[in-house]
């Protein structure tokens, strides 16, 4: 069983694992008789535990039971000869989501900016640049022009917002504009929209991960902005 983001358990569920670590045996939701467990646990964190422990944010029994062989990865922007098959990895697997019938070769100069990129996301965030990255691409070639701007222009990441998602670890969306700066902001962000709607074919579910947002958020700006709800297209009929 893997724990990811471990260190993120509230103190209560700390409890509540532990007793399982110690008694291997688990009582089901409604059940009366605990049944035994026979499982070997990885748990992952990007948390100093150590330091949560001083901190007596993290039980120090539960950190002890854990502690049996660690490992520690480097981040992403220490390990650049990881990006390429892992670019490979991601492009191919966006590929088959998308339906596409080849996977794109990356340019050397796209893996190049990709190589020098600092990775403040680490793998989640390569992950989600290639996926974009397929869906631009209309030829058999990633290329600089399929990467996010902050890549090809050299401008640093931007700093996560306050508030940031515990379980991915990647910043939540901003709150809309109100008030003269919405107003001001209303006719670039429609156009995107539409822009983006129209790349996709109309599916709400990919324009969102082009535009950088939740779906949720997508389907909210367009009721905002009075755009019509975009259709999925027909499959043609088989010949028969």
């Amino acid at each position: 069983m893997f724990l990811d983001e471990v260190g993120e358990l509230p103190r209560a569920t700390q409890v509540k694992l532990l007793r399982v670590l110690e008694e291997r045996q688990v009582l089901r939701v409604g059940g009366r008789v605990p049944r035994s467990i026979d499982v070997r646990f990885l748990s992952a964190t990007h948390r100093d535990l150590e330091a949560e422990v001083a901190r007596e944010a993290f039980r120090q029994d539960l950190y002890f039971r854990l502690d049996g062989v660690t490992l520690t990865i480097p981040p992403l922007r220490e390990r650049a000869l990881d990006i390429a098959p892992l670019v490979q990895l991601f492009a191919a697997k966006a590929s088959q989501s998308f339906e596409r019938p080849h996977v794109p070769a990356v340019s050397a100069e796209a893996l190049s900016l990709l190589e020098r990129y600092s990775w403040p996301g680490n793998i989640r965030e390569l992950r989600n640049v290639i996926e974009r990255a397929v869906m631009l691409c209309t030829g058999d070639t990633l290329l600089p022009e399929h990467l996010p701007a902050k890549m090809t222009t050299g401008g640093a990441p931007a700093a996560p917002a306050r508030g940031a998602d515990a379980a991915s670890g990647e910043p939540r969306e901003p709150l809309p504009p109100r008030g003269a700066a919405a107003r001001e902001a209303e006719p670039s962000e429609k156009q995107r929209i539409v822009e983006a709607l129209e790349k996709c074919v109309g599916n709400q579910t990919y324009a969102a991960k082009l535009l950088g947002i939740s779906r949720r958020t997508l389907v909210s700006r367009i009721k905002e902005y009075g755009l019509p709800r975009p259709r999925k297209p027909r499959m043609p009929a088989p010949d028969t």
